[in-house]
């Protein structure tokens, strides 16, 4: 068998396995905030008599299907409107102010790694430097923290993405998005489209594939040096 032909079920063989399903169910609900928990006024923002909402704990002013917290250091945590300040995708985004933190839930069916990405920057309402690293909680664990770009009254676009990944176990779990700062001058995340997925994993057909072909390459390197020791 030609060495071309050898290359051309190698990578035949990689590409199944790289095909393999991927867990591509977001575990957040609400993970974009695209339901803030209570009715903005319709849109042009110019034309609306709220283009924000402040989110106070206990009120009916909450988030939907998260947990609001703050400690009254700063100003409160808001919902915003696409045409006041910039979001990654929809019409809503989070505004995490300092000393505040939101905290959902999520099930998983399985042991495993999973992957969180989120769309974030910072922007204050003084001038003063940037907001702490927000910090990520995973069932009273820190797992992540990320420091967005921004500015002092400039308010840059959602494109910037962070990762982390992390191990759970199987049942009920907490994660919780928290901005530390304790000044208290208005220094906030700019927070949207919060995923959470499992690690992609290969279909088991895709493994027996790969075991196969590679077994069957080596089985053919074996014969062929066979060959040429004789």
């Amino acid at each position: 068998m030609s060495a071309t032909v050898l290359r051309g079920l190698l990578w035949s063989t990689l590409l199944l396995f790289s095909n393999a399903t991927l867990a591509d169910q977001n575990l957040l609900s609400n993970g974009d905030f695209e339901k803030p928990g209570f009715s903005f006024t319709p849109d042009p923002y110019w034309m609306a008599t709220n283009d924000y909402r402040y989110l106070n704990p206990g009120a009916n002013e909450a988030l939907a299907d998260w947990f609001v917290a703050d400690n009254g250091i700063g100003q409160r945590s808001f919902v915003y409107h696409q045409n006041r300040y910039p979001v990654a995708s929809g019409n809503y985004g989070l505004a995490l102010n300092e000393g505040s933190s939101v905290t959902t839930t999520f099930v998983t069916q399985a042991p495993g790694v999973l992957n969180l990405r989120l769309n974030m920057t910072w922007a204050t309402g003084c001038h003063c430097f940037q907001p702490a690293p927000l910090k990520v909680i995973v069932d009273g664990q820190e797992i992540a923290s990320f420091t967005g770009p921004g500015s002092d009254f400039h308010y840059s676009d959602m494109s910037h993405v962070y990762e982390a990944s992390f191990t759970v176990g199987l049942g009920n779990h907490s994660i919780t998005l928290a901005n530390p700062q304790m000044i208290g001058d208005f220094r906030e995340y700019r927070i949207d489209q919060v995923v959470l997925m499992a690690a992609p994993v290969p279909e088991p057909e895709m493994a027996v594939l790969m075991i196969a072909g590679l077994g069957f390459l080596g089985a053919v390197a074996r014969r062929r040096k066979a060959r040429i020791s004789a």
